[in-house]
């Protein structure tokens, strides 16, 4: 397996790469990958993320461990991709639920 994590700034960091090889996937091994990540940037605020539009089985992981997906591009190496982020600070994850429209107010 291979994960990729690169910073920006003190407040955010982008995982931008991460394989498990095919014969081991269906294990898992990105979870349990995922959950490493998130237990080693908890001093950041948000942790984004970023996955071909297609790469379900991935998309679902991350929706399953609390990832919204926050908008999309193209990659001149992917294609199109989306963007995803985790939320390790609560005041910014309850700002996004009412910018997209999920929560009447923010707390």
């Amino acid at each position: 397996y291979e994960i990729g994590v690169r910073l920006v700034g003190s407040e955010m960091c982008i995982r931008d790469r991460s394989l498990v090889e095919e014969e081991y996937r269906g294990q898992g091994i990105y979870a349990q990958m995922l959950k490493k990540v998130l237990d080693n940037t908890k001093e950041f605020d948000e942790v984004d993320s970023y996955h071909h539009m297609l790469n379900n089985q991935i998309i679902s992981i991350k929706l399953k461990h609390n990832f919204y997906i926050i908008g999309s591009d193209q990659s001149t190496m992917v294609g199109p991709r989306i963007r995803m982020r985790y939320f390790h600070n609560l005041k910014l994850y309850e700002m996004m639920k009412f910018r997209f429209g999920l929560r009447d107010n923010p707390t």
